[in-house]
């Protein structure tokens, strides 16, 4: 294999290192001291002569520091990139060549790695991802405090029942009372004293929590969801054709006791699985439901929270809001309340990702669905103050001969006042002699002994409305 000039100073190309030969350091040349007057020669200089800065500019920043503020401010953060054995070596050798040899255990290891032998001996070891990723540094764990409990609560939903399925109107009134008495407050000490206590299932409340209402909902709730489950795991068939997080579960992700949308309702404390995180999109929250909550982080937020967050860790979140799930991408939007991560939160999505379906004809009604601003209209080609006030619409010429049509008719009625006494001048013409194919005649006539082009129009009797306009000119002569 010939070996080019430019390849051979690679540290690669050396003997080993018992044979290497002592490396000669070549002389770097010092920077000169400059002086710089700002006056000419025949002048007298000036008292206080400008002070140049240096060139030579030492960078004290360390190697990882400078190249996690570049990922910062550049958006990108690959802290999950493992590095190929060239990747390392290329980084660990940056300021070591054939001037300076290999010094420091990093760079030497790098470029044992570059060997295929000593490679497949180093990653058949048992530990070795584990290894690179153990190095890296790992911030504290956060500490989410509280001004007091999370109110845990059972409560209905404010929008039950579901849009098109009735239920009882005294029932529904019943339920309802609750929002009326969650809006009070308690006194918990005071209910610890009457013998108010917490239970684990709803089967085990005593009477004194209230939870009729409750019940009288989950009664409900259960009936809506066996007269609508099979219609709604066709609707998720038709829809969507590849299920991906945050989509409605089917075949063998569905389990019997997992919750439909009505269940839920903004607010809603839960408790959950963190399933998957994406980048670009966010982290996925499995709170028993058959969608998986999406909670927005996007961008280089991942590059703060990448510690705190993790897939399969349990957490506490907010339920934001509750949407069409074939309208949005994500029906069930939530937020992180334990671990709390809102402070390192800096890009949001500004609007939910919504579908754009082969039925939508309407984008303005997606764009308000979705909380967007209005599309703005476009500026018109023509400026329509300047232009005349005469509809360029083929149909405007018809009318106005219409409308002089039934005007040169009631002339000549007032000028017949006698002829026109007892009857009116539609019944005394012949609809039947109308030819609609030459209904516009192009001649040439004599006006004050001029012979000009003229053209004849006829009208069928039937299209005018002269009741109207004799009430009209009747109207204009009072």
């Amino acid at each position: 294999m010939a070996v080019t000039p430019s390849t051979a100073t690679f540290l690669h190309l050396l003997p080993p290192p018992g044979l290497r030969p002592k490396p000669i350091l070549r002389p770097r040349l010092r920077p000169l001291a400059v002086s710089v007057s700002p006056s000419g020669p025949d002048e007298t200089p000036a008292d206080d002569p400008p002070v140049l800065p240096s060139i030579l500019i030492r960078n004290t920043e360390p190697e990882d520091v400078a190249r996690r503020r570049s990922w910062v401010e550049h958006g990108w953060a690959p802290w999950e990139e493992v590095m190929t054995p060239e990747v390392a070596f290329a980084r660990h050798s940056l300021n070591e060549g054939e001037e300076v040899p290999l010094q420091t255990p990093e760079s030497l290891e790098a470029f044992r790695m570059l060997t295929p032998v000593y490679r497949d001996k180093v990653e058949s070891e048992p530990g070795y991802v584990e290894r690179l990723f153990a190095t890296r540094d790992t911030p504290e764990p956060l500490q989410t405090t509280w001004a007091g409990q999370l109110p845990l609560r059972l409560v209905p939903p404010r929008d039950w029942p579901p849009p098109g399925w009735e239920v009882d109107p005294d029932e529904l009134e019943f339920i309802r009372e609750a929002h009326r008495a969650s809006s009070e407050r308690v006194d918990m000490e005071a209910a610890a004293a009457a013998g108010v206590r917490n239970v684990d299932k709803v089967e085990d409340a005593p009477d004194d929590l209230g939870l009729d209402r409750y019940k009288m909902f989950l009664k409900q709730y259960k009936e809506w969801v066996e007269a609508n489950r099979d219609r709604l795991e066709e609707e998720s068939y038709k829809f969507d054709q590849d299920y991906y997080p945050g989509r409605r579960k089917r075949g063998k992700d569905y389990k019997e006791d997992m919750l439909e949308l009505p269940f839920f309702y903004p607010g809603q404390i839960c408790y959950g699985k963190v399933i998957s995180v994406h980048l670009h999109q966010g982290a996925f929250v499995d709170i028993g439901c058959v969608h998986d909550g999406w909670v927005p982080i996007k961008g280089n937020d991942w590059y703060w929270i990448r510690h705190h967050i993790k897939p399969g860790m349990k957490v506490y979140v907010e339920l934001l809001a509750k949407r069409d799930p074939y309208r949005f991408r994500f029906p069930l939007e939530m937020r992180f309340v334990y671990p709390n991560i809102d402070h390192l939160i800096f890009n949001r999505f500004d609007f939910p990702p919504i579908f754009h379906r082969k039925e939508d004809t309407n984008p303005e009604q997606l764009w308000r669905e979705g909380g967007r601003p209005p599309i703005p209209r476009k500026k018109p080609l023509k400026d329509m103050e300047k232009e005349p006030l005469v509809s360029d619409h083929p149909f405007v010429e018809t009318l106005w001969q219409w409308h002089n049509a039934e005007q040169m008719i009631l002339d000549h009625e007032e000028e017949n006042p006698d002829r026109f006494k007892d009857t009116k001048y539609e019944s005394t013409v012949d609809a039947s002699t109308y030819d609609e194919e030459n209904r516009v005649e192009h001649t040439e006539g004599y006006f004050n002994d001029n012979l000009l082009k003229k053209e004849v129009v006829n009208i069928d009797i039937k299209e005018l409305d002269l009741d109207a306009a004799r009430a009209e000119r009747q109207l204009i002569k009072n």
